[in-house]
């Protein structure tokens, strides 16, 4: 990538921070960009899907070690079954 390329990106990015500033998406101090939050119940939103996420993975195990649970004692069965042909 030659200077002038990458002045051209350096621009780009500039405009395009600019641009999210004038928007308030973000917000500069000195030389520091924060984000700024455009809907506060983001966060909350973001928490229940995590609440989801962890309850439907707690489903699924539970459900892994029945499985788990009735695989083995069918082999166990199988087992006793073979020894006593």
């Amino acid at each position: 990538m030659d200077e002038k390329e990458r002045k051209t990106i350096k621009r780009r990015v500039y405009d395009s921070i600019n641009v999210l500033i004038a928007l308030g998406k973000i917000k500069k101090e000195q030389k520091w960009l924060y984000a700024e939050p455009t809907d506060p119940t983001v966060g909350q939103e973001i928490k229940l899907a995590k609440m989801q996420t962890i309850s439907n993975l707690e489903h699924d195990l539970i459900r892994k070690q029945r499985t788990l649970f009735t695989a083995k004692r069918q082999y166990q069965q199988l087992k006793t079954l073979k020894a006593r042909n």
